[in-house]
């Protein structure tokens, strides 16, 4: 460049700093109304996006929260890296995420219902590839006279107590044969008490011991946790309509954490979830070693809520099984480089395997066949190289699914609950 040219551009660039120092409120106004004009252009495109997501969603005066019947919308799922995924979901008339099934059992029909959370009820996957409908076509395929139906009552971030409810009010009304229960002890155990739940957004029931007997929900709650994450929230709340702020959350939590958790603590995002005085988060604890004394609480309480269950299903004569799911150690063998504890946090004070060790304990006292798929996928893992979780997202993908069905299918075959195949 010539010196000429250089002092040319030099003279706009003073020229330009002389009119922005003369005319500084309209540049400011301008920069506003840009930013502004920014925001809603984003805000209009995050709301065309989201318009059709999470629509099946629905309060309710017992459960805390169910899905809305005939719906018809999609959750929104993070695959990937940057990929962002609409998954269909259609809720059938009795409000599950299933075909249409009848409360009455028709005629030489075999029925399984299953309960569990979000791992079961699979809104990441289309609906054919969940553990429950592979299981009840591995059932079906293996010809003979015998129908099968299995029926999917999970329900995202349901609880333990959520689930033994949902029985008594709705799923006896099917009749089922067998009712399994599906614990995944990652965040059921915070799930039942409400000193540790930082997941309900919604209000929802509790048990309680009372005279260190197990005392049936009487009200719903707001849990504590999520009562201060509220309070904490002051820009985004939870119940926030910014559809940009969840849209743009839900990236920066996926692909950017530091970010995120800067942004949450300046209050511009809302925190996901509650942190102890010492800044590790709350729901870490059920793998802290020693558990606390809450979390000990959590565990026995969760195991009283199963052999309640266990003992309202034998009311109705059904059979009665557990099947524990497993969550970080499958997820940490098949990702060994992306699963961290955060900033912190101690590996030597934590254990990974611990959740479903403490369920294996406390659930070994009710008087139930259990399945524990923890070796299941861990094998699988180690001999075929293939990952079970869906990444970052953290649920099953289509082969944990598959893999989880072939095994309930043998635990099945053992306990005579079905005929082993010819």
């Amino acid at each position: 460049m010539s010196e000429a040219g250089g002092l040319g551009i030099r003279r706009r660039i003073r020229a330009a700093l002389y009119c922005l120092r003369r005319h500084w409120a309209v540049a400011l106004i301008s920069a506003g109304l840009g930013l502004a004009f920014l925001l809603l252009v984003g805000e209009t495109l995050a709301r065309r996006y989201l318009s059709d997501c999470w629509g099946y969603m629905q309060t309710d005066p017992k459960l805390g929260w169910s899905y809305r019947p005939g719906a018809r919308s999609n959750a929104l799922i993070v695959w990937g890296w940057g990929r962002l995924h609409k998954q269909k979901i259609e809720i059938n008339s009795h409000g599950l995420r299933d075909r249409e099934i009848d409360y009455p059992k028709p005629p030489g029909v075999f029925r399984f219902l299953c309960l569990g959370d979000s791992i079961l009820e699979a809104a990441q996957l289309p609906l054919e590839d969940s553990l429950t409908k592979r299981f009840e076509a591995m059932l079906n395929s293996r010809g003979g006279p015998q129908v099968y139906e299995v029926i999917n009552a999970g329900r995202g971030n349901y609880g333990t107590d959520q689930e033994c409810l949902f029985y008594k009010e709705e799923g006896r009304k099917y009749k089922a044969d067998i009712v399994a229960l599906f614990v995944f002890p990652c965040n059921d155990f915070s799930d039942n008490v409400p000193e540790l739940n930082d997941r309900a957004y919604f209000e929802k029931p509790f048990f309680s011991f009372n005279d260190g007997r197990l005392a049936w929900p009487e009200k719903l709650l707001l849990a504590g946790p999520m009562q201060e994450l509220r309070r904490q929230n002051t820009l985004i709340r939870f119940d926030s309509r910014l559809c940009l702020g969840h849209l743009g959350g839900l990236y920066l939590r996926s692909y950017l954490k530091p970010l995120a958790q800067a942004m949450e603590y300046a209050h511009i995002l809302p925190k996901q979830g509650k942190e102890t005085p010492e800044g590790c988060p709350l729901a870490l604890g059920v793998f802290h070693v020693p558990p606390g004394p809450e979390w000990l609480k959590a565990v026995d309480l969760t195991a009283a809520i199963v052999d309640a269950l266990r003992q309202e299903v034998e009311k109705d004569g059904a059979g009665f099984r557990i099947v524990i799911l497993p969550f970080m150690q499958p997820l940490a063998a098949s990702y060994p480089d992306k699963v961290r504890w955060p900033a912190g946090v101690s590996e030597a004070e934590m254990d990974r395997g611990q959740p479903e060790r403490l369920a294996r304990e406390s659930l070994s006292q009710v008087p139930a066949p259990t399945l524990d798929l923890t070796d299941v996928f861990l094998k699988a893992i180690r001999e075929t190289g293939r990952p079970t979780n869906l990444w970052p997202d953290g649920h099953f993908n289509a082969f944990g699914h598959e893999l989880a069905a072939k095994a309930l299918l043998e635990f099945c075959e053992e306990l005579g609950d079905v005929k082993a195949e010819p």
